[in-house]
């Protein structure tokens, strides 16, 4: 170790070795920086030799970093992040001629509202980009974020950290969606006729905690689910067909919700109301293509109609 200086050490190598404590994985390693699965082992060897350790053991499928792989990481990373930063920022992006893949995290609610607008104007005004859209809990996205598995998240009720940026795309409201045969379809709504009523709840958490909860758990309320679910485009269908009462965004529902059976209703909790924000990792905010990525979307978000407006043709609504 002490003979380790910067002055004989292949700067490449600590690209690589940031990226094997990322991806915990040498395959998806090698992908990132373009490298042949042998050109990685062979790295990693270097590395190795140069440190005097091990500093990554397979486990499983993954690579798991050793305590001074660990300790290495807490100084190699940052400065990498750092060097990165300065060369992004005097890079250029231009749009028109740009070969680029931009991945997304964004589950129905953006794929629904968003994903469209967005894949228009960039076919129109980036041919050569692509994007690439996942879905990732709430758990999952900060660490896609850091580990750039992710460029950029769409999302609510996440808990960013100080690593990660974001900024306001739009507000939004929870509502209920019922059939028309169903209790909830009439009368005036209170909260006392949601209590113990069997619903359809959605929830952005492998934990399984559903949004609802999260958004009454300062009211007192409690609400009983029956089925929780991640994919919130499938809950008309499942209202429809089994008759329990379901939530989900009031801006999807108005998209979504179709047919004489089904109605709109508006939750009658203080605190409905959330914002969809779009985030991203700290080390690429100086990025011009991301920079032109984010544009796209506050853009995009900013030409949808205003959540009043939107209320105004609320379906099934008397």
């Amino acid at each position: 170790m002490n003979n380790v200086h910067t002055s004989n050490l292949d700067l490449n190598l600590l690209a690589l070795f940031a990226a094997i404590y990322r991806r915990r994985n040498l395959t998806l390693a090698g992908r990132d920086l373009n490298l042949s699965q042998s050109a990685v082992s062979h790295a990693l060897a270097r590395l190795r030799s140069r440190f005097g350790d091990d500093l990554f053991v397979r486990q499983g499928n993954t690579m798991q970093p050793t305590s001074m792989a660990d300790r290495l990481a807490e100084g190699i990373l940052p400065g990498l992040e750092m060097v990165d930063g300065v060369l992004r920022s005097h890079a250029t992006f231009d749009p028109a001629t740009a070969r680029r893949t931009f991945r997304l995290g964004m589950n129905d609610y953006g794929g629904a509202l968003l994903l469209p607008l967005l894949t228009e104007r960039v076919r129109r005004t980036a041919p050569g980009v692509m994007l690439h859209v996942m879905n990732a809990t709430n758990e999952e996205r900060g660490r896609m974020l850091e580990d750039g598995s992710l460029d950029a998240v769409l999302g609510c009720y996440f808990d960013a950290g100080s690593q990660i940026r974001q900024t306001e795309l739009l507000r939004d409201r929870e509502a209920c969606i019922v059939r028309r045969d169903h209790p909830l379809a009439k009368d005036p709504l209170t909260p006392e006729r949601f209590q113990g009523m069997p619903f359809i709840a959605l929830s952005l958490s492998v934990s399984g905690k559903n949004v609802l909860d999260m958004v009454l758990e300062r009211t007192g309320h409690r609400l009983h689910p029956v089925v929780t679910i991640q994919q919130e485009l499938a809950v008309p269908e499942l209202v429809r067909t089994t008759g329990i009462a379901g939530t989900m965004a009031e801006r999807l529902a108005q998209k979504t919700v179709h047919g004489p059976d089904l109605c709109i209703r508006p939750l009658p909790f203080a605190g409905a109301e959330f914002v969809l924000s779009l985030y991203w990792h700290i080390s690429r905010d100086a990025d011009p293509g991301q920079r032109w990525l984010r544009t796209c979307l506050t853009e995009a978000a900013a030409s949808l109609p205003g959540l009043e407006q939107c209320a105004r043709g609320t379906a099934g609504e008397e």
